[in-house]
């Protein structure tokens, strides 16, 4: 098995499109080939910002195509394949490696969250993925709500873990504090827990945002998005989400609309 090398900056690249609304692929040809000139370290296609959920499967194939035959074969090329189900996930998937696809990144379905009771694992290999450590869970709530888009993170200077999460345990439908709408598990709030054992087990779970949000209310159109980031050293976590509560009164949208970037010093 031959282990990847993840170290440095992955552009996740736009897809441009034409004045006639199709893949402008000569323009796409030629923004490769100059971030192939550039100290990238890898190619991510087909992620929020290249704009997926909107193309179909010609589409997102035929831009795996280009990009891939413009990124030169020595360095990672990332290709966005999570889609609603898990058969189509499996052909998109398929479809990419046969393209050329070093990796894929892979969403959870977003369209029946409210179905799903989503939680956060660990797990670790170290024999570079050949096997696997039996998962642990991370969230410590007794709910049936989500617990999404997850970071992890590794104090360098302690050897501990950090882990960041949105989590809708407070989003019972019922109004209240975790609650803007008194619908069930579309509200969330930032969430951490520490490992003090390399991921065997987590401390008890910490409420890291003041305030309570709802992607939908920033009509943004991608959920949180990918604003979301986490960085452990010297026993301190910083974690950096996005947040449209207001709790600082600092957002110049108000509360409930456009997102702000928080972020916060957190100790075990």
């Amino acid at each position: 098995m031959t282990r990847m090398d993840l170290r440095g900056v992955f552009a996740p690249i736009p897809t441009p499109f034409n004045r006639s609304e199709q893949v402008d692929e000569p323009r796409l040809r030629s923004a490769c080939a100059r971030w192939a000139a550039s100290p990238l370290s890898g190619l991510v296609v087909l992620g929020s910002t290249g704009e997926a959920v909107l193309l179909d499967e010609d589409e997102s194939d035929r831009i795996v195509a280009v990009a891939r035959a413009a990124w030169p074969s020595g360095r990672p090329f990332i290709v966005g394949a999570g889609r609603e189900s898990t058969a189509a996930t499996i052909n998109a998937v398929r479809r990419a490696a046969a393209l050329g696809a070093d990796a894929v990144l892979v969403r959870t379905p977003g369209f029946y969250k409210t179905q799903m009771n989503t939680d956060v694992f660990v797990r670790h290999s170290d024999d570079g993925g050949s096997t696997w450590s039996d998962p642990v869970r991370v969230n410590d709530d007794r709910t049936t709500t989500s617990q999404f888009l997850p970071k992890i993170s590794l104090d360098p200077t302690t050897g501990n873990l950090a882990v960041i999460w949105y989590d809708s345990r407070a989003d019972l439908g019922l109004g209240g504090a975790g609650d803007t709408d008194s619908v069930f598990d579309d509200d969330a709030q930032l969430w951490g827990a520490f490992s003090t054992d390399g991921g065997a087990s987590f401390e008890p779970n910490i409420q890291i945002s003041a305030g309570t949000s709802n992607s939908h209310d920033s009509t943004n159109g991608i959920d949180y998005g990918d604003y979301t980031g986490l960085s452990f050293y010297g026993g301190v976590a910083h974690p950096a989400w996005s947040d449209n509560s207001n709790s600082t009164g600092t957002n110049p949208n108000g509360a409930l609309s456009k997102f702000d970037i928080y972020t916060a010093a957190v100790r075990p």
